[in-house]
């Protein structure tokens, strides 16, 4: 691995396990999952230049996964010759300390590893979900989301980071056998699993969010997003309590859920919108379950499932093509040819479970003793969010608004109202947000890095730059730790200064 070092620090970053530890980034967006970091006496104004860059660290192989930091190394995933990998890297000298084998198939890791303690959890882009020591890599179990759970996977497959939550291990297979399953995390027995076939709109199998933990309505819950919209399941049993159709969408369903009191904010693009979802109590009898004629539901089943392997087909097919030339739009148009005749299978499939196409799932679920209640709804006008996840700071939630946008803007989190909005910020197309010391880090698709106050009172940037290396999309959400931001960058690896204390 190609190293830069740039700068010797002043300070030295934190070194502590994930445990309790502070200032670790043991997981996805932060220790909280809702992309807030707690880094105090950050810059507020940032140079013309940008923060310093202290170091770049090269040749990590290819993808979109985050970075986890946790007692002294940096972990990611990453495909390179060979498959997909688990990899390590020394915070102080950023050398790789080893690389675990996920998967022998080719793909784009997106799934961002998961911390905890002595042990590391990631999962493949074909749903390998496997376990290997922080210490040195070596396995200590693995499972399939595919073929252990029937997990579906989505059109640009896995994506997820699993979440631990005491002795158990979270994962979304996104199946009617398993929508959500918890394991044992040190021996990766099941524990429970989540059987329901949730219906209405969107699509099938698992989204590309793992799950956040919620106790709304007095009930300790997984809440999550899959291809059919927003749920919430009983952490304790795995039976699912709520499910909210409204939000899905056909293509993909990505922006992680924020969480706090008794309320879920979601959000999806592809032109569809947002909500404010209430969790209560309820006490209302569960509806009457809808006549099933169940050799219909298996006969439709299998065309669905038959139609979606070929759409994926001719999507690996496209994926090996150019953008531009005449082939690559040949088989383009076999794969948005494909999606009219599997919606109209989908709202088949729901009418002979006896529901309707797009229909919200039943208000109440049986067996559950609460309900998911829409405070409001946004439409994709006034704001939905692609895949640059949105941060809550106070009474407003601050985010990317519209699809492949990153617009900047502000919402009243009680009312839906925006507060403020920017048509366009420094950078082109969407948005990875994260929030730290009272400012909003803005990742734009183009490579752009903007700071932009936290704050209801109106817009206000506090500095840009363009990044160091900008290998294709710039997606891959930005992490702080120890006073530093971290960014992935496909086979590089950045880290800049937030604190203006290195020596220049």
């Amino acid at each position: 691995m190609k190293i830069t070092q740039l700068f010797l620090p002043i300070l030295s970053l934190a070194c502590s396990t994930v445990l309790a530890a502070p200032g670790d980034v043991p997981q996805w967006r932060g220790v909280n999952r809702d992309g807030v970091y707690p880094d105090k006496g950050l810059l507020k104004q940032w140079p013309e230049a940008g923060p310093q860059l202290v170091w770049k660290a090269e040749k990590l192989g290819k993808g979109m996964a985050s970075v986890s930091i946790a007692d002294g190394k940096i972990f990611t995933t990453a495909s390179r010759k060979g498959g997909q990998f688990i990899v390590a890297l020394d915070v102080a000298t950023q050398k790789e300390l080893w690389a675990a084998s996920i998967c022998a198939k080719g793909g784009e890791c997106n799934s961002t590893p998961t911390v905890d303690g002595a042990l590391v959890y990631a999962v493949s882009s074909e749903g390998d979900l496997v376990c290997v020591k922080a210490v040195d890599g070596s396995e200590v179990w693995r499972k399939s989301l595919a073929t252990d759970f029937d997990g579906e996977r989505p059109t640009w497959q896995f994506s997820e980071s699993p979440l631990v939550d005491g002795e158990n291990l979270i994962v979304i297979p996104g199946s009617d056998k398993a929508v959500v399953a918890a394991l044992n995390k040190k021996t990766g027995d099941i524990v429970w699993k989540t059987e329901y076939a949730l219906t209405g709109k969107g699509h099938g199998g698992a989204g590309y969010t793992g799950a956040v933990l919620s106790n709304a309505g007095g009930i300790r819950q997984y809440v999550t997003m899959v291809g059919k919209g927003a749920i919430g399941v009983d952490a304790k049993t795995g039976k699912l309590l709520w499910h909210y159709n409204r939000v899905a969408n056909g293509t993909a369903v990505i922006p992680t859920p924020l969480v706090w009191d008794d309320y879920v904010f979601v959000s999806s693009g592809y032109g569809t919108g947002a909500a404010l979802l209430k969790i209560t109590k309820d006490g209302a009898p569960a509806p009457a379950a809808p006549k099933v004629d169940e050799a219909k539901v298996a006969e439709l089943t299998k065309k669905v499932a038959d139609l979606k392997a070929t759409v994926e087909t001719r999507r690996d097919a496209r994926g090996k093509l150019e953008k531009g030339t005449a082939a690559y739009e040949a088989a383009d148009k076999l794969v948005q040819d494909s999606k009219p005749e599997l919606a109209k299978l989908e709202a088949a499939l729901d009418a002979a479970r006896g529901t309707k196409p797009g229909d919200a799932a039943p208000a109440k679920i049986a067996g559950s003793p609460i309900i998911a209640e829409e405070q409001y709804w946004l439409n994709a006008g006034v704001f939905q969010n692609h895949h640059g996840g949105m941060v809550k700071i106070g009474d407003h939630i601050y985010a990317g608004k519209g699809h492949n946008n990153g617009f900047p803007v502000c919402l009243d989190w009680k009312t839906g109202a925006v507060v403020w909005e920017k048509e366009r910020g420094p950078g082109k197309e969407s948005a990875a947000v994260i929030a730290a010391d009272g400012g909003l880090y803005f990742r734009y698709q183009d490579g752009i890095m903007a700071l932009i106050e936290a704050t209801p009172t109106g817009y206000s940037q506090k500095g840009a730059f363009k990044l160091a290396t900008v290998n294709g999309n710039s997606w891959p959400h930005p992490v702080i730790q120890g006073g530093r931001l971290f960014i992935r960058d496909q086979d590089a690896l950045l880290c800049y200064d937030l604190r203006g204390t290195i020596r220049r």
